[in-house]
């Protein structure tokens, strides 16, 4: 065969090797050797009969390329293996690893490794609580930011936690994140751009979600839209175009549990527009199972397209979670776990199951599990039939800590004295006056003034007459948070600020808050406890915590007017 020049050819013992024929040939007896320039720039004369051209090979399939001896080299393979690599596809290779200034545990990479193997878009973290969920998203999202080169994220958080996340980002992630509402994200996801500066945004459920009376498609009535509203437009008209944001995290993600609630709304509309969205909740496993099943819609709504295939879902999982658990022990025993992989195998979902069979064929021995390493591979081998595994990872404190410290709880009842129940009363009386004025229950708005009063009446009375704007806040706040569970949101829109006016008119007059400071009946107490807790531990270190500020405050100026010594901690967190 006379070879033109520039016909593009390749060696037949190594399909690695391409170039294009100079044209030149010499002849060695009968045996005629072209000249070729390969593609790293070399030249070389090779006979005839050891090329062929690439357009005739590339249109073999695979299979006839195997069956023909056609095969590469190791450079070939460590070629495409690095031009994978580069390409930052590989599951099984985290990117991101070392680039941050914090150290991370190995547990808190087995969400990024789940979501990164998964064929769904979303995550519901269930990890207990103390474990990391909020770094574990942020290793997601520095992995996600290193792969894909995505930059927009935004976290949705209950309007409490917005600092704490704002201060773990910088603080971990070295990522500058912007507290928003909804006006502020919508002219933010308006201006963006996947191109463009790296962007993070934090907002609260309560900011963000829309208007009880907002429908999608609705035509406009003239009248100004609020920030809700011009939100909730901008998510509905973009549902089906780009994604206006690489990754979502909902924080507290059981707010959403409820179909009916608008902060469910708001998880719908957000995950039409997002490429990712990651759902973190220690409480997953404690709720129903339609909450759970609409918390997993969030992340893969194609997967869980029916409750009935769901509630068969679970069933078939029973025996895989118990096999998994009886894994971890160090005193299980191989026919309890030979017992539970053969009933989930014997399940309809489950019954093709290669890795089960796989499980059955070489049963897990007692000598076998007295080996750590044998347990942990057996448990993971489990966790990947789980049928919600490609979308729900949980990790408890006991898989993870070998030294736990226990957690021994001592309840303490302390009665109210006299002056603390008038005060009580009172502010029961002052906060049902607000509620039937307004037409709102008064069950519901009694929840959170009650808690505070019974956290430090002496607390609540000096921050009330001193007005401060501290403790309304926190009110209304905490009121606005309990809302989220409720049916009725007609107050959304002003009751924080008619609720704090309204607290402010209405201070006590008769109410002695050194007296209340003198019989303080629930710090006598404290003091009781803390003076034998350091009669036996007097070189150790205590840490109360309180929900409201006004208390924390309160705390801090009585031990250091006292025998103790006291740092204040984040006050505004």
């Amino acid at each position: 065969m006379q070879w033109e020049k520039g016909t593009e050819v390749r060696r037949i013992d190594n399909p690695g090797k391409l170039g294009a024929t100079t044209g030149q040939v010499r002849a060695r007896g009968s045996i005629s050797y072209y000249g070729v320039r390969w593609r790293d720039g070399t030249n070389d004369y090779v006979a005839e009969d050891q090329l062929e051209l690439i357009s005739t090979a590339q249109s073999d399939d695979p299979y006839g390329v195997i069956e023909s001896g056609r095969f590469g080299r190791a450079e070939d393979l460590r070629r495409s293996l690095t031009h994978v690599h580069l390409s930052g596809r590989l599951a099984n290779l985290v990117y991101s690893m070392g680039v941050t200034n914090t150290e991370f545990f190995a547990h808190q990479y087995k969400p990024l490794l789940t979501l990164l193997e998964s064929p769904a878009d979303g995550l519901l973290i269930a990890d207990e609580v103390g474990l990391g969920k909020t770094i574990e998203a942020g290793i997601i999202w520095t992995e996600l930011r290193a792969r894909e080169d995505m930059r927009r994220l935004l976290i949705v958080c209950p309007a409490m936690l917005r600092e704490k996340w704002r201060s773990e980002l910088k603080n971990r992630f070295g990522i500058d994140a912007s507290i928003v509402n909804a006006a502020n994200l919508a002219d933010e996801l308006r201006n963006s751009s996947s191109f463009g500066p790296s962007k993070a945004w934090i907002a609260s459920y309560q900011a963000l979600r829309p208007p009880k009376s907002w429908k999608p498609t609705a035509e406009s009535t003239g009248k100004r839209l609020s920030g809700r509203s011009v939100l909730a437009n901008l998510l509905d008209e973009n549902a089906t175009d780009d994604p206006l944001i690489d990754l979502v995290v909902f924080d507290e993600a059981h707010y959403m549990r409820n179909p009916e609630s608008a902060a469910h709304t708001l998880g719908e509309m957000l995950r039409e527009v997002s490429h990712h969205r990651v759902l973190l909740s220690a409480t997953p496993i404690n709720l129903a199972n339609e909450d759970l099943y609409h918390l997993l819609r969030l992340c893969d709504p194609d997967h869980f397209q029916y409750p009935s295939s769901f509630r068969e879902m679970l069933a078939a999982n029973r025996p895989l979670v118990l096999a998994r658990d009886a894994a971890l022990r160090r005193n299980s025993r191989s026919e309890e776990i030979i017992e539970h992989v053969k009933a989930a195998a014997s399940s309809e979902l489950l019954a093709n199951s290669r890795q089960l069979a796989s499980i059955l064929e070489d049963p897990p021995t007692q000598e076998r599990l007295q080996s750590a390493e044998y347990r942990a591979e057996l448990a993971s081998s489990l966790e990947r039939v789980n049928l919600l595994g490609h979308v729900v990872t949980r990790t408890r404190k006991r898989d993870v800590q070998l030294e736990r410290p226990r957690r021994e709880v001592t309840p303490e009842k302390v009665p109210m004295t006299e002056a603390e129940r008038k005060f009580y009363t009172y502010v029961t009386e002052v906060t049902r006056d607000y509620a039937w004025r307004r037409g709102i229950s008064d069950g519901f708005l009694l929840a959170t003034p009650q808690r505070q009063v019974c956290s430090c009446p002496a607390a609540f009375a000096r921050a009330w007459l001193g007005g401060d704007r501290t403790l309304v806040e926190d009110m209304a706040e905490l009121v606005l948070e309990d809302m989220e569970e409720g049916e009725d949101e007609s107050e959304l829109e002003d009751i924080s600020a008619t609720l704090k006016e309204f607290l402010l008119a209405n201070r006590p007059r008769d109410v002695d808050a050194a007296e209340l400071e003198r019989s303080d009946s629930k710090f006598a107490r404290l003091l009781d406890v803390l003076s034998d807790y350091f009669a036996d531990n007097p070189v150790e270190k205590v840490i109360l915590f309180s929900s409201f500020r006004a208390t924390a405050h309160y705390l801090a100026e009585r031990g250091v007017s006292g025998f103790l010594c006291v740092r204040l901690l984040n006050p505004s967190l």
